[in-house]
């Protein structure tokens, strides 16, 4: 991965997370689905070297909170800080980390559809989402996103 491209000084301890999580992310040994970010490094390889326009968030949230909220009022404003607008053509890359409890059905399409509904997802945008198992985390989803375009 060319970290290079991602070095961003106003969020370094998030760029180290999320820098985890896609390291994590890739090398999932028991991933949800075959489409998803998990073990499709040229996802990730072919739009971190040709665009430099780049802005990622990494931050927790409780199992119990609501996800559309958290991506609006924290994830989103983090990524704005960083220089992010929206843009017509965009490539979201969204890691969700849980424990294996919370990684179901329901929950997929819940994560799924508000990242869908909070980066007003047109046709000219690509979202690729991963799902990472960690028993450790326990009550807690970590969310890493990062958004190129």
């Amino acid at each position: 991965m060319c970290i290079d491209e991602l070095a961003n000084a106003q969020e370094p301890e998030e760029l180290l997370q999320l820098t985890l999580d896609i390291v994590r992310c890739l090398f999932e040994p028991n991933p949800v689905g075959t489409w998803l970010l998990n073990g499709n490094p040229d996802f990730l390889d072919d739009i971190i070297n040709t665009n430099s326009d780049t802005a990622y968030s990494s931050s927790s949230l409780s199992t119990t909170d609501n996800f559309s909220n958290h991506i609006t009022e924290t994830i989103i404003p983090s990524l704005e800080f960083q220089g992010y607008q929206p843009s017509s053509s965009q490539s979201i890359y969204t890691i969700i980390t849980t424990n294996n409890s919370n990684l179901n059905t329901e929950s997929m399409e819940v994560t799924s559809s508000a990242i869908t509904n909070a980066f007003d997802v047109n046709d000219d945008t690509t979202i690729h989402i991963g799902y990472c198992r960690d028993d450790a985390i326990v009550g807690t989803v970590r969310v890493s996103v990062m958004v190129a375009g």
